[in-house]
């Protein structure tokens, strides 16, 4: 994997854009915290921001939050592109950390430059 990252941050670079990790290997007692926080029903602070249409006790059934991520398995990590002379990131469609149909590659709403930009890389 870290062979494969490699190349496709050199190809990238030659289009002075670059890998910008968000999230990586996270271990289950964070992967814990995380499902506690979405058992609480209540504490919807930050729902406008990062899952506007989805209600929080769906966030299990929708497949936005499970009790196992490949997160702690070392195979998952969230990333974005960022564009290196503006240091600005590219546009994928969502946030980071949104839950919510827009994050999905094949959405409907994302335009085709968002779309090859995912299929890419």
């Amino acid at each position: 994997m870290l062979l494969f990252l490699k190349n496709v941050q050199n190809e990238l670079l030659q289009e002075n854009l670059s890998i910008l990790f968000y999230d990586g290997y996270r271990p289950q007692v964070a992967v814990n915290h995380f499902v506690r926080w979405a058992k609480i029903l209540n504490d919807t602070i930050n729902k406008r921001a990062f899952y506007p249409a989805v209600k929080k006790q769906h966030l299990f059934q929708e497949g936005y939050i499970s009790s196992q991520s490949g997160h702690s398995r070392g195979s998952t990590m969230d990333i974005t592109l960022v564009d290196m002379i503006t240091c600005e990131l590219l546009d994928m469609g969502s946030p980071y950390d949104f839950f919510g149909i827009e994050s999905h590659p094949f959405h409907k709403n994302i335009n085709e430059h968002q779309q090859l930009l995912g299929d890419s890389y």
